[in-house]
Protein backbone atom coordinates (compact mmCIF):
# COMPACT_ATOMS: atom_id res chain seq x y z
CA UNK A 1 0.00 0.00 0.00
CA UNK A 2 2.83 2.45 0.91
CA UNK A 3 4.82 1.58 -2.22
CA UNK A 4 1.47 2.62 -4.45
CA UNK A 5 0.95 5.68 -2.60
CA UNK A 6 4.60 7.26 -3.42
CA UNK A 7 4.12 5.66 -6.73
CA UNK A 8 0.89 7.94 -7.40
CA UNK A 9 2.70 11.05 -5.54
CA UNK A 10 5.65 10.42 -7.62
CA UNK A 11 3.54 10.43 -11.05
CA UNK A 12 1.26 13.72 -10.19
CA UNK A 13 4.46 15.21 -8.97
CA UNK A 14 5.52 14.61 -12.42
CA UNK A 15 2.77 15.32 -14.44
CA UNK A 16 1.95 18.42 -12.59
CA UNK A 17 5.89 19.40 -13.01
CA UNK A 18 6.16 18.78 -16.77
CA UNK A 19 2.70 21.51 -17.24
CA UNK A 20 4.43 24.19 -15.42
CA UNK A 21 5.74 26.49 -17.65
CA UNK A 22 5.55 30.73 -18.06
CA UNK A 23 1.66 31.42 -18.34
CA UNK A 24 -0.30 34.97 -19.68
CA UNK A 25 -0.84 37.78 -16.83
CA UNK A 26 -2.13 40.41 -18.60
CA UNK A 27 -2.12 42.31 -22.38
CA UNK A 28 0.91 45.22 -22.50
CA UNK A 29 0.00 46.36 -25.73
CA UNK A 30 -1.61 45.75 -29.31
CA UNK A 31 -1.01 46.75 -32.35
CA UNK A 32 -2.40 46.61 -35.61
CA UNK A 33 -0.01 46.39 -38.31
CA UNK A 34 0.88 45.35 -42.20
CA UNK A 35 2.96 42.08 -42.07
CA UNK A 36 3.87 40.45 -45.40
CA UNK A 37 4.08 37.02 -46.23
CA UNK A 38 7.66 35.57 -46.31
CA UNK A 39 7.75 31.76 -46.00
CA UNK A 40 5.10 29.10 -46.39
CA UNK A 41 5.14 25.82 -44.51
CA UNK A 42 1.92 24.05 -46.38
CA UNK A 43 -0.54 21.74 -45.52
CA UNK A 44 -0.31 20.08 -42.56
CA UNK A 45 0.46 21.92 -39.14
CA UNK A 46 0.07 24.97 -41.44
CA UNK A 47 3.14 27.91 -40.64
CA UNK A 48 3.45 31.06 -42.67
CA UNK A 49 6.09 33.39 -41.72
CA UNK A 50 5.23 37.50 -41.32
CA UNK A 51 7.77 40.19 -41.37
CA UNK A 52 6.43 43.47 -40.06
CA UNK A 53 6.36 45.95 -43.06
CA UNK A 54 7.26 48.67 -40.71
CA UNK A 55 10.19 47.34 -38.43
CA UNK A 56 11.04 44.34 -40.48
CA UNK A 57 11.01 41.65 -37.28
CA UNK A 58 9.92 38.01 -38.60
CA UNK A 59 7.46 35.87 -36.57
CA UNK A 60 7.06 32.13 -37.39
CA UNK A 61 3.41 32.31 -36.93
CA UNK A 62 0.88 28.68 -36.48
CA UNK A 63 -2.21 29.46 -38.20
CA UNK A 64 -3.90 25.74 -38.24
CA UNK A 65 -3.59 22.07 -38.43
CA UNK A 66 -5.01 22.03 -41.89
CA UNK A 67 -5.48 24.57 -44.37
CA UNK A 68 -7.18 23.83 -47.71
CA UNK A 69 -6.61 26.94 -48.86
CA UNK A 70 -2.53 27.10 -48.80
CA UNK A 71 -2.43 26.71 -52.43
CA UNK A 72 -3.80 30.54 -53.58
CA UNK A 73 -0.94 31.94 -50.97
CA UNK A 74 1.80 33.19 -52.22
CA UNK A 75 5.24 34.76 -50.71
CA UNK A 76 4.87 38.50 -50.78
CA UNK A 77 1.31 38.51 -50.22
CA UNK A 78 0.25 41.30 -47.38
CA UNK A 79 -2.10 40.79 -44.66
CA UNK A 80 -3.37 43.56 -41.73
CA UNK A 81 -3.17 41.62 -38.28
CA UNK A 82 -3.51 42.30 -35.03
CA UNK A 83 -0.44 41.61 -32.76
CA UNK A 84 -0.83 41.34 -28.72
CA UNK A 85 1.89 41.79 -26.30
CA UNK A 86 1.62 39.92 -23.37
CA UNK A 87 3.16 40.42 -20.03
CA UNK A 88 3.75 36.58 -18.47
CA UNK A 89 4.17 35.36 -14.91
CA UNK A 90 8.31 34.85 -15.31
CA UNK A 91 8.53 38.19 -16.21
CA UNK A 92 8.94 37.78 -19.65
CA UNK A 93 6.49 39.66 -22.33
CA UNK A 94 6.27 37.61 -25.73
CA UNK A 95 4.14 38.77 -28.88
CA UNK A 96 0.89 36.53 -30.30
CA UNK A 97 -1.15 36.20 -32.95
CA UNK A 98 -4.74 35.36 -33.58
CA UNK A 99 -5.05 32.62 -35.57
CA UNK A 100 -8.17 32.44 -36.26
CA UNK A 101 -7.58 36.07 -37.40
CA UNK A 102 -4.81 34.76 -39.98
CA UNK A 103 -7.24 32.51 -41.54
CA UNK A 104 -10.15 35.17 -41.87
CA UNK A 105 -7.39 37.34 -43.47
CA UNK A 106 -6.01 34.95 -45.66
CA UNK A 107 -9.90 33.60 -46.85
CA UNK A 108 -10.41 37.45 -48.15
CA UNK A 109 -7.24 37.25 -50.58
Amino acid sequence: MLRRTMLIGLMSLVLTGCAMGPRPVDVKETKTEEFEIVGINPPKHFYLDLKNVRTGEVHHVYVSKHYNNHRKITIGMKLTLTQTWWNYDDGSVRSRFDNTEIRKELDKL
